[in-house]
């Protein structure tokens, strides 16, 4: 889907801002990711059609399992995209 390309160029990213010396890109991009989620929880909680929530849960389950991996790969201290 569109989110996990968007999701799979901004994470290449931050290991690009990682490799380049800020210490921080990854945790950057966490709280990026854990906004995004905020943003849709509050979408879902609107008055939405059955099938638009269905969606948007869909895409919280995809986005929640992506801060996941994030989280993972600062646990680990992954420094690198190889």
């Amino acid at each position: 889907t569109t989110s996990q390309i968007w999701w799979t160029e901004e994470v290449y990213m931050a290991f690009e801002r990682l490799e380049t010396g800020n210490d921080n890109a990854l945790k950057d991009y966490l709280q990026v990711a854990v906004q995004g989620l905020h943003t849709l929880t509050q979408l879902v909680a609107t008055n939405l059609s059955r099938g638009d929530r269905v969606k948007f849960i869909t895409l919280i389950t995809i986005e929640v399992h992506a801060r996941d991996i994030i989280q993972r790969l600062i646990t680990h201290r992954v420094d690198n995209a190889q």
